[in-house]
């Protein structure tokens, strides 16, 4: 019965013993596979998530700026809502400069052109599903602060632009972050 025991001791794993070790290796495997995509695409999300935030926030910051520092609304623009055109002078030169907003639906961006002496072109947003333009004036026999739609068209009563967005980031190709309901009012602070 020793050597029967050694013998039994040298032989290693039966089939049996094999299959349910891989068996329960492949269910580690794969649940720790499960958990590391799902780990991955959720920091893939929350980095979308930080991206569409910051590209937001300066394209509303530099929207306020340019609209609150402008002359006005071009008078040799028409009104869209998907193309804003503004007028001012700078400060420092004082020469006159021209700041135009275009979205392009095809493109889904967002373009800022600064012409001065030269035009000067950056996108602003990009994988932009909506984005509109809304103009208002104020009503200058009412006083309280009461802003209407400008139906006239009238470059000149511009007085208040609306803003409108909605920009989407994607994981693996398909659009899963979506930030809805970007909406500013601005004033145009010069009289």
């Amino acid at each position: 019965t020793s050597t029967a025991t050694r013998r039994v001791r040298r032989m290693g794993m039966t089939l049996v013993e094999m299959m349910f070790s891989v068996g329960i290796g492949s269910l580690v495997c794969a649940a720790a596979l499960a958990t590391l995509l799902f780990s991955l695409r959720s920091f893939q999300a929350l980095t979308n998530y930080q991206d569409l935030n910051g590209k937001t926030r300066l394209a509303l910051d530099t929207l306020s700026r340019d609209i609150r520092q402008s002359n006005g609304c071009s008078t040799n623009a028409t009104f869209s809502a998907s193309s804003l055109t503004l007028t001012g002078t700078n400060v420092v030169t004082l020469a006159p400069y021209t700041i135009t907003y275009n979205y392009n639906s095809t493109a889904t961006t967002l373009t800022r052109t600064y012409t001065e002496s030269s035009a000067q072109a950056s996108v602003l947003l990009s994988n932009c599903t909506y984005f509109a333009f809304s103009y208002f004036l104020r009503n200058p026999a009412n006083a309280s602060f009461d802003v209407f739609t400008n139906d006239s068209e009238n470059a000149a009563l511009c007085k208040l632009v609306q803003v409108d967005w909605n920009c989407w980031r994607s994981i693996l190709g398909n659009p899963v972050n979506t930030q809805i309901g970007e909406s500013a009012r601005i004033v145009i602070r010069k009289e």
